[in-house]
């Protein structure tokens, strides 16, 4: 998935959107195209709110995720995308996920 420069996913980001992919295929039994699908969506997160507060993403970082923070996540994939409701609507429901798992492990 294209990610505009200022949101690019780096080495030195966090390791959890493969830890999150991994849980998901062996623990949740889920299709290869749904691990795929959230593993990408936690990989925009991580690089949008690296980028948004200017600090590497970790899971502390991440339980402090507030109702704004994810609304400009989503209109960021609105603007860059366009996305759509369906598409939003599902990435939010992996955004949910993933944070549940790297916030509550």
């Amino acid at each position: 998935a294209y990610l505009p420069h200022s949101m690019r996913y780096t080495a030195a980001m966090t390791e959890l959107p493969g830890l999150y992919a991994a849980h998901l295929a062996r623990d949740r039994r889920r299709s290869a195209h749904t691990v795929r699908a959230y593993e990408a969506t936690a990989v925009r997160l991580c690089a949008f709110l690296q980028a948004h507060w200017g600090e590497p993403i970790e899971r502390a970082t991440l339980a402090k995720v507030s109702a704004a923070d994810l609304r400009a996540f989503l209109a960021a994939r609105r603007g860059d995308e366009g996305i759509g409701n369906a598409s939003a609507a599902r990435e939010l429901s992996a955004v949910r996920g993933f944070l549940a798992f790297a916030v509550g492990e």
